[in-house]
């Protein structure tokens, strides 16, 4: 009896380790500095999957082991403005192009909850965000469904990122 209430005892604790380990090991490998390589939005409703910043957006995105992330981006062939200070259309027009936040993360099993205390985007700020997200090898892969900020449909997005340090 004894030793069946052993066994028991050590395949719960197995069986409920994976997942810790899976949290672990995530919070860990996502550490470091991240440089975009893709984002795609696909349209929940249409199916249709776009680029969503183009076919080279550049950005940067950085865990830090105390929990702190910071996250910048822009799409590809963004128009400058003709002067130095843009018009009010010129500015809304580069604004659509970006992301930028900064704030706190905590990882729990395979998801990332980020809660910016600063954003491009003011709804997101004070807000836990879930977002799915997978480390192979140099490569971290985000996806999360949302509102789009840009049109208000609902989309899944997929950000790609590489490894730099």
């Amino acid at each position: 009896m004894i030793r069946h209430l052993v066994l028991t005892a050590v395949l719960v604790s197995c069986l409920s380790f994976p997942s810790q380990a899976q949290a672990q090991d995530l919070q860990t490998s996502i550490v470091g500095v991240w440089k975009l390589s893709s984002i795609t939005r696909k349209d929940t409703q249409s199916g249709e999957v776009t680029n969503s910043f183009g076919e080279r957006p550049v950005g940067y995105l950085v865990y830090t082991k105390a929990g702190r992330i910071f996250a910048f981006l822009v799409g590809s062939d963004r128009k400058p403005p003709e002067k130095s200070e843009p018009t009010d259309s010129e500015r809304a027009e580069l604004f659509k192009s970006m992301v930028g936040y900064t704030g706190t993360y905590r990882v729990e099993g395979g998801k990332i909850i980020v809660r910016a205390d600063a954003s491009w985007n003011q709804s997101w700020t004070g807000v836990d965000r879930a977002q799915a997200a997978e480390v192979v090898g140099n490569r971290l892969t985000i996806t999360a469904t949302v509102k789009s900020p840009k049109d208000g449909r609902e989309v899944l997005t997929a950000n790609v990122w590489e490894r730099v340090e």
